[in-house]
């Protein structure tokens, strides 16, 4: 090299430090796990966090997917969105929130976040979280299907609830002591799974859901009058309100006490749909029988005299001639008692004030209290 002519200068790379080393190749390793079975780090701690939102359960499914051996996750938010379906500020917030409640400790690193669960998974007593993940290449179908296999604590990410596995026999018992529970738990998956496809509306992830459609079931309504409920408001357009708000119930309840069809065509009058099912035992009989004598002192047989005059025959057969005279009380409040948890809120909601001017004028009672 002649002398004078420009020697190229040597320019050090800079160090990076290990922490940051660490976390790349950490997120370099996350990144190339695209697909495949996984085995869930989320602490026990969590999953048994009742007080935690939809969306932070989201979030933190996601999180123990993508945990390492350390107890740490490098990922973007974009990237948790994304797994999650859900927008980058929901993201933000729910891991602010499991930040607030403890359960996460979250650090920039540039690239990526570095989450570290605060509360290590107990290998004795955790049980063991299993998730089945298919990663799809598309926003479109971003969405991940989840199976999550908990004792008694549900998958809220794309996924129906495992209440029904809670209520499963022990296959060592040789018993099954919730049959009937486990048949309408099975029963209002089935019917979640309908209504959500009905109204375009994704209900059937959500355990809350869940709890009002069972209700409906428990209460005594049949699958049969919850769908014919869900028709008649599909065909008004008024599914905005969530499913566990009052509007759908009151459509169920509204459709369990109209008489049956067959009834109905036949232009007879007859009991209410629960009776003639069995649900509700004493009311009205169904034609060719005869309903049970009613049963108590001569004021409660006048009261119902004049109910029956006051409200007419078919309501007063289907909600007031079930109801059996308990007592009167000191206090003059007059006890009666429903055939079913169902009918005596029914009769509370919509007969209350009929029963007290009724018991005004013949019990000389102040108030009126219908138990089941």
């Amino acid at each position: 090299m002649k002398q004078g002519a420009h020697k190229q200068a040597h320019i050090p790379r800079p160090e990076t430090g290990s922490a940051d080393m660490e976390a790349d190749s950490a997120y370099l390793e996350t990144a190339r796990q695209d697909s495949g079975p996984r085995e869930s780090r989320m602490p026990r701690s969590v999953a048994l966090d009742f007080s935690l939102t939809k969306a932070m359960r989201q979030v933190a499914a996601v999180v123990g997917l993508h945990t390492n051996a350390t107890g740490r996750c490098f990922l973007k938010e974009a990237t948790i969105a994304d797994k999650a379906s859900l927008s980058r500020r929901t993201v933000q917030r729910a891991l602010n929130g499991l930040v607030e409640r403890g359960h996460l400790a979250k650090r920039s690193t540039g690239r990526a976040l570095e989450l570290r669960w605060c509360a290590k998974n107990d290998a004795s007593g955790a049980p063991k979280v299993t998730h089945q993940v298919r990663q799809c290449r598309s926003r479109s179908d971003s969405q991940e299907s989840h199976q999550m296999r908990l004792p008694g604590v549900a998958s809220h990410i794309n996924g129906l609830s495992n209440v029904a596995a809670a209520a499963a026999p022990d296959p060592d018992s040789g018993k099954d002591p919730g049959g009937g529970a486990r048949k309408n738990t099975q029963g209002a998956l089935s019917l979640l799974r309908w209504i959500s496809t009905r109204l375009g509306v994704d209900y059937h992830h959500d355990d809350r859901a869940l709890g009002v459609v069972r209700g409906w079931l428990d209460d005594g309504a049949t699958e049969a009058q919850v769908r014919s409920a869900i028709e008649r408001a599909a065909g008004r357009r008024k599914f905005e309100p969530p499913l566990w708000v009052g509007y759908f119930t009151e459509l169920v309840q509204e459709e369990a006490s109209r008489p049956p069809r067959s009834y109905r065509a036949s232009g007879s009058r007859s009991p209410s749909r629960l009776a003639a099912s069995g649900v509700l035992e004493t009311a009205g009989a169904p034609i060719g029988q005869r309903a049970p004598e009613p049963d108590g002192p001569p004021q409660w047989l006048a009261m119902r005299a004049a109910l029956k005059t006051a409200m007419g025959e078919d309501t007063f057969a289907s909600w007031i001639a079930p109801l059996q005279f308990v007592c009167v009380t000191a206090d003059g409040t007059l006890k009666l008692r429903a055939p079913s948890r169902f009918h005596a809120d029914w009769v509370r909601r919509h007969h209350e004030q009929a029963l007290r001017h009724a018991a005004a004028r013949t019990q000389d009672a102040d108030d009126v209290e219908v138990e089941s």
